[in-house]
């Protein structure tokens, strides 16, 4: 960041750190910055989205994640983050909807079977959600790398399911972030 401090990779890579580590009003205010000096770079907005998610200020983070959306294609990760936010904000009709979408991508390309337990989280359904983690390890999904700092799967802490994919993956069942210098 020092050497290159207007590149959106890296600047969105600071916020993403903070989202993870749970610094929240740290990454609102990163992320919001990369997005001022370029709004058309999606990942910022999908992890401001999923910031202001564990916020619980949803509006904000609707028109964060639609923003991602349109930006990605439709990917799966920002579909994701909107069912789970669909989910936790109580409209279930429309993160049912978010889940089908996604299972019908992952009919013609791969979808990571996490994004679907991502949804099935918000919705409150555990045991599903832990069906698609333990999917998602068998096949070896790259995204599970992130699994023990993703806010989104806090919630299944403590999960005997849970812990034995962490244990299973060589990951500490408390996450650590190192503290950005």
């Amino acid at each position: 960041l020092d050497l290159d401090p207007l590149n959106i990779a890296i600047k969105t890579s600071v916020g993403m750190t903070c989202y993870f580590a749970g610094r929240n009003d740290d990454g609102v205010r990163e992320l919001s910055k990369t997005i001022e000096l370029d709004g058309s770079f999606g990942m910022a907005h999908l992890f401001l989205g999923a910031t202001y998610t564990e916020l619980s200020r949803y509006p904000e983070a609707f028109a964060e994640l639609e923003a991602a959306i349109r930006l990605s294609g439709r990917s799966p990760e920002a579909l994701a983050a909107l069912g789970y936010l669909h989910g936790v904000s109580g409209e279930v009709d429309r993160a049912r909807g978010i889940l089908e979408e996604i299972r019908r991508l992952a009919g013609v390309r791969y979808v990571s079977p996490a994004r679907l337990g991502q949804v099935h989280v918000g919705l409150g359904e555990r045991a599903e959600a832990l069906d698609r983690l333990e999917e998602a390890r068998a096949e070896r999904a790259a995204d599970l790398a992130w699994l023990n700092v993703r806010p989104v799967f806090a919630s299944l802490r403590g999960e005997p399911r849970y812990n034995a994919l962490l244990t299973e993956m060589k990951l500490p069942a408390s996450p650590y972030i190192a503290p950005i210098a």
